[in-house]
């Protein structure tokens, strides 16, 4: 039964794909009594803070290079945003 829901804030998420600070968010996603959300905005900012831990680039720069893809195609830790709810 879930008892809090939790909305998540960019930096948490980003924090943990750093491999820094994992705690918090490995305790929530352990907790059968909590639902995590995340909101469009987070997601967008998710991936714009997830290019440039991934690579050390500016998004702008990836775009100018047309990096992108290979950036999500190479790394996986995205798959964290199917993790919660909307």
């Amino acid at each position: 039964m879930i008892n809090s829901r939790i909305l998540l804030d960019t930096s948490i998420l980003i924090e943990y794909i750093k491999n820094d600070k994992v705690k918090l968010l490995d305790s929530l996603m352990d907790d059968p009594t909590v639902s995590c959300y995340i909101t469009e905005t987070i997601i967008s900012e998710f991936y714009f803070h997830f290019s440039k831990v991934s690579t050390g680039r500016a998004p702008a720069t990836l775009k100018s290079l047309a990096k992108i893809k290979e950036v999500f195609e190479t790394n996986n830790n995205y798959f964290l945003i199917n993790v919660f709810e909307f």
